[in-house]
């Protein structure tokens, strides 16, 4: 005899398989910080930004990275190098999130958003 599955059970079931991801891919924040350096790789057309303090609790596809990256292809790109710029030229603070993946480039966490703080 078949059992036909409950409401109940297959809550709970995807309650279990949201427990079992979730945390599979984090996303690093990196700050208070300044931005020690920034790298622009024309070939890959990619930018690199290095927080002075490191990246912390990067994804495991960016290992022991020590920098975030975008692609200047992105819908705000020229915005993002030009907010880092300044900061770095300024020496200012910044705070850097990412995204939780390595979707730009696939050995380093691609930067989600970042602020910069007087």
């Amino acid at each position: 005899m078949k059992t036909k599955p409950t409401i109940a059970g297959l809550m709970l079931a995807l309650t279990l398989a949201l427990a079992l991801t979730t945390g599979l891919a984090t996303a690093g924040t990196t700050g208070p910080t300044t931005v020690k350096q920034i790298l622009v790789y024309e070939a890959g057309d990619l930018v690199y930004v290095y927080p002075t303090a490191g990246v912390t609790a990067p994804p495991a596809c960016a290992g022991a990275s020590a920098y975030y990256s975008f692609k200047m292809n992105r819908p705000r790109a020229r915005e993002y190098l030009a907010g880092l710029m300044a900061a770095q030229v300024a020496g200012l603070t910044v705070t850097l999130t990412g995204s939780g993946t390595c979707t730009d480039q696939t050995t380093s966490e691609t930067l989600a958003y970042y602020s910069i703080t007087k």
